[in-house]
């Protein structure tokens, strides 16, 4: 599978993604910001900079992730 975005989703430049991600619409990523494989991130997600979310990771509904330096699937 390959990465899916939705509408209105902007990934900045500087930002790694990785395979199998899914975005909603409305999200916004950051640059200098670290995804693995196999994320999926819903509608109204915000991620900024600095932040290394791991493989296997959901990120609910309009969450916001700031001052984060690694989030995994625990």
């Amino acid at each position: 599978m390959a990465r899916r975005v939705w509408h209105f989703c902007h990934i900045q430049k500087g930002a790694t993604i990785g395979a199998d991600c899914i975005f909603g619409q409305n999200c916004n990523v950051a640059n200098d910001v670290v995804i693995g494989s196999n994320v999926k991130v819903q509608n109204n997600v915000s991620i900024y900079t600095g932040t290394v979310i791991e493989d296997d990771v959901f990120l609910g509904p309009s969450c916001v992730l700031t001052n984060v330096t690694i989030l995994d699937r625990r």
